[in-house]
């Protein structure tokens, strides 16, 4: 038999959840970041290897211009790959991290509905059918419509006044 909880327990539960699931997806979104950077340091570690070879092979072939472009064209090369394929990850990592903030999201909505259940059952009331209802927005337009008439007909009275004051003179 499971066991039976208060609402505001219940209701305290689903915030819990949805805080669980806020930091569950920062903790995702930080770790993907981390590999991401790790991945980039690798490349430009990697490119300034290559560049210190290059370097040094250039230096004993002063005299040789047709392998010195050449090494210089294949090191481009290479380097124009090592972009597209971090380009790549990164576009991979921004899809992940669309899909985990839909996941999230459902997890929230999902989290705060059952914490307003919760609340409404604490309170007595329904979460569809609450028991206190906000004014209907007729009347609330009528009130408006009434307060806005008062307050040019109070207008008018004062620019007669006025107006007969100097007519009194």
């Amino acid at each position: 038999m499971p066991k039976q909880t208060s609402p505001w327990a219940q209701m305290l539960d689903a915030w819990l959840e949805s805080q669980r699931v806020v930091m569950e997806a920062v903790q995702k979104s930080n770790e993907r970041g981390v590999r991401f950077s790790k991945r980039l340091i690798a490349e430009a570690e990697q490119g300034q290897q290559e560049f210190a070879r290059l370097r040094e092979r250039l230096t004993g072939q002063a005299r040789n211009g047709r392998g010195w472009y050449q090494e210089t064209v294949d090191l481009v090369r290479r380097a124009a790959d090592h972009s597209a394929e971090l380009a790549e990850e990164f576009v991979a990592a921004a899809a992940e991290a669309g899909d985990e903030l839909r996941d999230t999201v459902t997890a929230i909505i999902h989290a705060n509905q059952q914490a307003t259940q919760a609340f409404f059952a604490a309170i007595g009331g329904d979460a569809a059918h609450p028991s206190r209802k906000p004014a209907p927005r007729r009347t609330n337009r009528k009130r408006k419509a009434t307060a806005t008439r008062a307050a040019i007909e109070r207008t008018v009275e004062q620019a007669a006044a006025v107006g007969n004051h100097h007519n009194d003179r």
